[in-house]
């Protein structure tokens, strides 16, 4: 039963993460960048979204070992012995790093030596609550670690005699664990553990004493090693650095071979056109951002008016009021392609007032692709290619 109960789990996590990543593969795509941000010194890695704002599930299942004592003098081991269990986790994933979830895990042990012969069941169950902490969240391999409290019962279930039950306190869970994320919504991989026990009291069963406390409360430990999977739902999917990665690689032109990029040519120093009203409102100065070519990632020297822009929509005296975000791109290309290119590029200014604090419902995006563009050179190009920011009437 143990080895079938862990079997069922390795077999669930695998066929549901391996079905939801042939779906998931149909419809996302992920971008190759430098990451100039990581500490791990990788360039040129691919990134994985990862979850934020997203309800999560979570499966396990695996070996576990007791040690340690029931209470005074009586040692755990005589009681059970190695067995299997199985967990489910419900939580929220409130940032690429941090999840609460509440937890619970049924386990059965080996009967110990006090009940050789007498063809008895234990059996065990944990309810409670507990913290994740993702070290490399937007990496295909996320280590992480969890700490939580729960509720701890162990039932003994011998054939000829009355059953017992002792529970306590879980006083602290600890496990670490890899992701391996299969797609920005899936992760599955090896985790160990192990917990500080402390069972409080006895309660046998068919008699009317009820909750009984023992003397002499003694420490006790499950050690756990197996496989988890983790299962995001809803939410977003979030690169590492929203103003550096696009929301997915740009098509490629359907007619002609994609135009090779300028070299070097002198560029405005900014990245953002705002409308003079809203400048006046909001006292801002008048940036005028203009982006590199084929790209639509916000330049960093643009975050600075970003800043002032969400501020003023958020706390302001433009608060409540709706803004157009309208993206630009230069002449060349299809015009399906430089209207995709327009949309990215406002995408990606609508995608940073939204972390700093501006409601979607007030941002309003749109692309001109090539319409409007009045460049015909390096230079000039260059003035088409922007995002302007713009008081909704």
């Amino acid at each position: 039963m143990r080895t079938l109960s862990a079997l069922a789990t390795v077999l669930f996590v695998s066929g549901v993460g391996s079905a939801a990543y042939a779906q998931e593969t149909t419809t996302t795509t992920t971008t190759t960048t430098t990451d100039t941000s990581s500490d791990t010194g990788e360039t040129g890695a691919v990134e994985m979204r990862a979850p934020k704002r997203a309800f999560e599930i979570g499966v396990s299942g695996g070996y576990t070992q007791p040690f340690g004592e029931v209470h005074g003098g009586l040692k755990i081991h005589d009681v059970a012995s190695a067995g299997g269990v199985v967990g489910l986790a419900l939580g929220y994933r409130f940032t690429p790093h941090w999840s609460l979830e509440g937890t619970g895990a049924y386990n059965q042990q080996v009967s110990g030596d006090l009940y050789d012969g007498k063809n008895t069941t234990i059996r065990g169950a944990a309810v409670g609550v507990q913290g994740t902490y993702h070290m490399r969240p937007y990496k295909m391999v996320d280590p992480y670690a969890s700490l939580g409290t729960v509720y701890r019962m162990m039932w003994i279930q011998p054939d000829s005699e009355a059953d017992d039950m002792v529970h306590g306190f879980e006083i602290a869970k600890a496990i670490l664990g890899v992701d391996f994320r299969v797609s920005p919504s899936i992760a599955m991989g090896p985790q160990i553990g192990a917990d500080l026990n402390l069972f409080v009291w006895d309660n046998p069963q068919g008699g009317a004493a009820g909750n009984e406390r023992f003397a002499n409360v003694r420490p006790s430990t499950f050690l756990f090693a197996g496989l988890g999977g983790r299962f995001d739902v809803g939410g977003d999917r979030v690169p590492h650095d929203r103003v550096a990665v696009i929301e997915e690689p740009l098509p490629t032109p359907a007619a002609g071979p994609k135009p090779e990029p300028p070299k070097a040519p002198p560029q405005p120093p900014t990245g953002l056109r705002i409308e003079q009203r809203i400048l006046d409102i909001c006292k801002i100065d008048g940036p005028k951002a203009y982006f590199d070519f084929d790209r639509a990632n916000v330049k960093q020297t643009d975050q600075k008016t970003l800043d002032a822009v969400a501020e003023c929509f958020k706390n302001g005296p433009l608060k409540g009021k709706q803004m157009n975000i309208v993206g630009r791109a230069d002449p060349r290309g299809t015009t399906q392609y430089n209207d995709k290119l327009g949309q990215s590029r406002a995408d990606s200014v609508s995608d940073y007032l939204t972390d700093k604090g501006v409601p979607k419902p007030e941002m309003i995006t749109e692309s001109r692709g090539e319409r409007d563009a009045t460049g015909d050179d390096e230079l000039t190009w260059a003035y088409d290619r922007r995002v302007d920011i713009k008081l909704a009437d």
